[in-house]
């Protein structure tokens, strides 16, 4: 693959984290309700989680686009990474995606809803939760791609099995 080629995947790869992350729309929440829910953001760090999910995205994806690319220059890759890490850094802190966000929470919370999980959130335990989830992710993606690496053989296994039985594979 070449460095355009390369440059025009990343491209196509920061799209789609755009699309999955503005997915819903809702109609917009009154202003009070708009506001309870940017604090539930703040106090869940939602904003921040969701920069650190991206992140992760984008270093598997670069991981892979590498594997596949060894004619690319790794500078094209850790200015890519720089860049991709700053743009979306500025994505989270402005307004249009905060806007897209609330209207998210508001399509699948109540008023109601957002009041209870502040309250929760402000307690000991939300606190907990918060403070720890990060690791919690964190540990049990680890745990997860583990789990994938021990299952693919089996799945590799089965999959050339029946491609076989189906005359798709000799």
């Amino acid at each position: 693959m070449s460095a355009k080629q390369t440059i025009l995947t990343l491209c196509t790869f920061v799209a789609a984290l755009g699309v999955t992350s503005q997915r819903a729309a809702a109609q917009a929440p009154d202003e009070a309700f708009r506001s309870e829910i940017e604090e539930l953001m703040q106090v869940t760090g939602a904003l921040q989680i969701g920069t650190q999910f991206a992140g992760i995205m984008t270093a598997s994806f670069l991981d892979n686009l590498r594997r596949t690319s060894p004619d690319v220059s790794p500078r094209v890759f850790e200015i890519a990474e720089d860049v991709i890490k700053e743009e979306i850094a500025k994505a989270f802190a402005t307004g249009s995606l905060r806007t897209s966000l609330v209207s998210v929470y508001a399509k699948y919370f109540t008023r109601a809803d957002v009041q209870g999980l502040l309250a929760f959130y402000r307690s000991d335990l939300g606190r907990k939760v918060i403070r720890t989830l990060p690791d919690v992710m964190q540990e049990s993606t680890a745990a997860g791609q583990e789990w994938g690496k021990r299952l693919a053989p089996t799945v590799e296994s089965a999959l050339e099995r029946r491609l076989r039985s189906e005359g798709l594979l000799r």
